[in-house]
């Protein structure tokens, strides 16, 4: 009887489908129902190649790393004095500002509950002293106001984090790939002045510390 044989890497890929988060809608992104497929077939099953899901265009090497090689090149030929630094904030910048409204409204939403719990005891103190009994609606609206306050709190929390940290990986990404390229194109004499090490340096533990520090930026900017 003969054996299935395990599926190539290059024939699983291409099995692979799309992943669903871009084209779910509002609700499944919000509440991050989209990999909910792949959650059940893990349940049910050991995960194979082919039921990953395919790594988006937003999120390709090539898409990604090569719109920032366009924007350093911009950069570099427009004589700006830090090349590097304006090109991530040019590519990164939309996406860290919108996280950045997420993590105000998150901010925002952080003293909410507290107040929302001290109008409900008020209100249940007030009522055991014998208070007008026409505020009973007034406990319900406070109990209810405060467990949607707990619920986008968590929410805004995990939207923020998700796109930071999508966002962090996309910029060492970048980098790393961008010093790879500059290290092939270095000349004899250039290569010899650079250890081997330095460069290693730069793509893993430099672009990493980027890394870090774009999730966690807004977080920085937000204890101030």
């Amino acid at each position: 009887m003969a054996t299935a044989q395990p599926m190539s890497i290059a024939a699983a890929t291409k099995a692979q489908s799309f992943s669903p988060e871009y084209s779910a809608g509002w609700v499944s992104q919000l509440f991050f129902l989209w990999p909910n497929t792949l959650f059940k077939a893990a349940n049910s099953r050991q995960l194979q190649l082919q039921d990953l899901f395919r790594v988006s265009r937003d999120d390709d090497v090539a898409v990604v790393s090569g719109r920032f090689e366009a924007l350093l090149h911009k950069h570099a030929t427009s004589g700006a004095p830090k090349v590097v630094q304006g090109a991530l904030v040019e590519q990164f910048k939309p996406q860290m500002m919108w996280a950045g409204g997420i993590k105000f409204l998150n901010s925002t939403l952080q003293f909410a509950p507290p107040l929302l719990l001290y109008g409900l005891l008020s209100e249940i103190a007030d009522q055991s002293a014998g208070g007008p009994s026409s505020r009973v609606w007034a406990g319900y609206v406070f109990a209810v106001a405060l467990c949607v306050a707990i619920i986008m709190r968590v929410l805004t929390e995990n939207q923020y984090f998700q796109r930071t940290v999508r966002a962090g990986f996309q910029v060492r990404t970048v980098l790393t790939t961008a010093i790879y390229r500059k290290s092939l194109r270095m000349s004899p004499t250039a290569r010899q002045d650079t250890p081997v090490g330095k460069i290693v340096n730069l793509m893993q533990l430099d672009a990493a510390r980027l890394e870090a520090f774009t999730t966690q930026a807004w977080v920085l900017i937000d204890s101030w």
